[in-house]
């Protein structure tokens, strides 16, 4: 079907369709809406079509797979440590980076986009003031080109709050010296095979580590909310924020997690009534 015989009740009938038995999110659909107006978009700028069908469907319409609750979707304390045990031994550029991630308030693309020339030891710290990203293009004939890494010199939400600095414990600097033995020459810190590594190359080996370890596994970005939720006490929520690279205190309250799996509920009721 050419782009120019999309009609709305094209739309509809498809989306009906694929929502009927709730297989997907309402944020999976989202994100297939956004791309479709990003390509309608784009048709109208080069005069292919006139109007953009996608505006005039209505997507309440349809039918979501329910969201599961995310408290307990998270690494576990336990099991944070039963994996980072297993990578102390592994020295290659994805186990450093995947342990330097744990021990950081840090987003995956900035984990690949640090260089040496971030890492201040003399003050143990390292700066974040850029990212690697995935980008592709739209062709003319609104085909995508291949993926390409990019860096660049912006954070994630295009705000100040991105850029950073965080503080190297003495097992971070381990990490790193670690590293630079692997990678003395490079520009940045993790370059396997002397290239930038990808999320999905990220993920794929923190995947099979896991499964090595013999704990579930989670994305690259449920590290951050193991960390967030570890690090909070109560009266921190600020100072986190900060370390996230949050713009605002609610998206780090997103952030917590049960990490215990539930294991000490009644310590909850410890401190009720007249604690002996």
């Amino acid at each position: 079907m050419k782009i120019g015989e999309i009609k709305p009740i094209t739309l509809i009938r498809f989306f009906r369709e694929a929502t009927k038995d709730r297989q997907f999110t309402h944020k999976r659909v989202s994100n297939a809406r956004s791309v479709l107006n990003g390509i309608m978009s784009y048709a109208i700028e080069e005069e292919i079509i006139s109007h953009n069908p996608v505006s005039d469907v209505n997507f309440k319409q349809f039918t979501y797979k329910p969201v599961e609750v995310q408290s307990d979707n998270v690494f576990s304390r336990d099991d944070t440590h039963k994996l980072l045990n297993y990578l102390r031994c592994i020295i290659e550029p994805y186990s450093l980076a995947i342990q330097l991630s744990f021990y950081l308030f840090i987003r995956v693309g900035e984990t690949k986009a640090i260089r040496w020339e971030d890492i201040d030891y003399n003050n143990r710290l390292v700066y974040l003031h850029r990212q690697a990203t995935c980008e592709r293009t739209l062709n003319d004939d609104l085909t995508f080109s291949s993926r390409k890494v990019k860096v660049v010199n912006q954070m994630k939400g295009n705000t100040s709050h991105g850029f950073r600095k965080q503080f190297l414990t003495d097992e971070a600097l381990k990490i790193l010296h670690k590293a630079k033995e692997l990678n003395p020459n490079g520009i940045y810190v993790f370059e396997p095979n002397g290239e930038i590594m990808t999320t999905d190359s990220f993920n794929r080996r923190l995947k099979k580590y896991c499964k090595e370890a013999g704990v579930p596994y989670h994305s690259s970005h449920k590290i951050r909310f193991y960390n967030a939720s570890t690090a909070f006490d109560g009266n921190n929520l600020t100072t986190l924020s900060y370390l996230m690279g949050h713009s605002e205190t609610a998206t780090t309250l997103h952030y917590l997690r049960n990490v215990n799996k539930r294991k000490n509920d009644r310590l909850a009721f410890q401190n009720l009534g007249i604690s002996s």
